[in-house]
């Protein structure tokens, strides 16, 4: 089993503070203290030579963020912080900020956004680990259940809107269908010839993702109910 220990780690969070569904998340408690610190604290226990940074646009953020222990040596540009804005583009504004400042390059990036609060001990560790044993793999990445049924799509047509079907969809079961999430998404930077992605599941509480007021009662209430950390037996 290979270490991860001797490789350069950059977790970036993503964190803007116009966030929508429920502005300014990261700030809003959850537990005992603001939704984002969950994540960074997770982030911070991967140890070795993990950097931690918060990728935002917002003062307060990076005031919490870095009282938390991340790193945060700039704010993410106004342009690049949209509701359009791609993310993809802000890690490689943050990527070049980091090797032309501080001249640090990374072995391996993982994004962890901080609307998944719920993560197993363990889960990004073992993914990390599993990586670095199968020299195949660039990308391994969450997913979980899909929160909406992805074969329910409309699209307008050119006589109205028409249904969208997937090809071979109506034969998939709704509890077999996966989605991408932003729990976790680590890319092997050293392997740019490699394409292999790889999903690790999500339990139901882990796939929780904080979008919009009612997903944070629901995060409040597993927290509430003993939930979260998880208790013996629940990790998987």
């Amino acid at each position: 089993m290979n270490s991860y220990m001797d490789k350069r780690i950059f977790v970036l969070i993503p964190s803007r503070g116009g966030s929508k569904g429920v502005p300014r998340k990261a700030l809003k408690p959850l537990g005992n203290k603001p939704l984002i610190a969950h994540t960074i604290d997770y982030a911070l226990e991967l140890g070795g030579r993990t950097k931690v940074h918060v990728n935002t646009d917002d003062a307060e953020i990076q005031d919490v963020a870095c009282s938390l222990g991340a790193d945060i040596p700039f704010l993410r540009p106004e342009e690049l912080a949209r509701d359009d804005s791609d993310l993809v583009e802000a890690v490689k504004h943050a990527s070049l900020w980091y090797r032309q400042h501080q001249d640090y390059v990374y072995d391996i990036i993982i994004i962890m956004s901080p609307t998944y609060p719920f993560r197993r001990p363990g889960l990004v560790r073992d993914a990390l680990v599993r990586g670095l044993d199968d020299p195949g793999i660039f990308n391994i990445g969450s997913v979980g259940p899909v929160s909406q049924d992805i074969r329910n799509y409309w699209q307008m047509g050119e006589h109205g809107p028409c249904r969208y079907m997937i090809p071979g969809a109506h034969e998939i079961k709704q509890e077999d269908l996966i989605q991408s999430s932003l729990s976790f998404n680590i890319v092997y930077e050293f392997r740019e010839n490699n394409h292999l992605r790889t999903p690790v599941i999500l339990n139901d509480i882990e796939a929780i993702d904080i979008d919009e007021p009612e997903d944070l009662e629901r995060a409040r209430a597993v927290v509430g109910a003993g939930l979260y950390p998880f208790p013996a037996g629940m990790h998987e």
